[in-house]
């Protein structure tokens, strides 16, 4: 069995149940150093899918791709993000924001 607890901390990260709701997140999956999941589709976002993998370094890897049927174009990937900048990053990438608050 996997040890969800690196994804259960990122989506925490995230904003928690208040992210899945501000983004339409869903069909989240976690292995023991990530968590991918897929974000409603919404009006000039071309983003559907993000990854994000914790590295060695305690930094994460954020990868924003887009997937058309069997098509799959990754559209940024960020590399050595800081816990507290993953809001600010995928909000910048995808212009969707993470929470109603400051």
């Amino acid at each position: 069995m996997t040890d969800l607890t690196v994804p259960c901390a990122i989506l925490e990260q995230l904003g928690g149940f208040r992210f899945t709701a501000m983004t339409g997140a869903t069909n989240m999956v976690g292995s023991s150093n990530s968590i991918s999941f897929k974000i409603k589709k919404f009006a000039g976002v071309p983003v559907s899918h993000v990854t994000i993998k914790l590295e060695a370094d305690d930094t994460y890897t954020v990868t924003f791709t887009a997937v058309r049927g069997l098509d799959v174009k990754t559209i940024k990937e960020c590399h050595q993000v800081y816990a507290d900048n993953l809001r600010s990053t995928f909000e910048q990438v995808t212009g969707l924001r993470t929470s109603l608050g400051v």
